[in-house]
């Protein structure tokens, strides 16, 4: 017997959703459970999308496990602000009275402050992220790439 048989009707499904569907990742995973349908082996399907020939399998038994629904929603959200964006904004305006004295501010600075209103340790990539929300940050052009930039320009 051939593992995870796919029926006509969650193919119909699964096509149905992926027309409608715009995340990349989901559109792959879909494209698994419509391959194996066509009577794609796993070897097939893992090299065609780029997967290994496990992840294949997992996926289709994950596909007949949870279901479509389960197994089209996106596993990954958008959008983790942990503070709200006012709250964010009252925190940096104590480093922005601070900048404006003419006193330097630094990431470690900041992250630290996020890290005592959060209880627990924020990312650096997460203080970036509400700098540019905010739009506080300004990245510098490192000097190594400045210099090579200038040797390159066409001016």
């Amino acid at each position: 017997m051939t593992k995870h048989v796919i029926t006509e009707q969650e193919y119909n499904e699964v096509k149905l959703l992926a027309k409608k569907n715009k995340n990349k990742k989901i559109k792959k995973r879909l494209q698994v459970i419509t391959m194996r349908y066509e009577g794609k082996k796993y070897r097939e399907i893992a090299k065609k999308l780029g997967f290994t020939m496990s992840w294949v399998g997992q996926l289709c038994a994950e596909f007949k496990e949870q279901g479509l629904e389960e197994y089209a929603s996106s596993k990954y959200g958008g959008n983790n602000q942990v503070i709200d964006t006012e709250k964010e904004r009252e925190i940096l305006d104590g480093f922005r009275k601070k900048a404006e004295e003419g006193h330097a501010v630094s990431i470690a600075e900041i992250k630290k402050a996020f890290d005592e209103y959060r209880t627990h340790k924020a990312g650096r990539g997460y203080i970036y992220m509400v700098l540019k929300r905010h739009d506080w940050y300004k990245p510098a052009a490192h000097a190594k790439n400045a210099a090579s930039k200038k040797k390159t320009s066409v001016y």
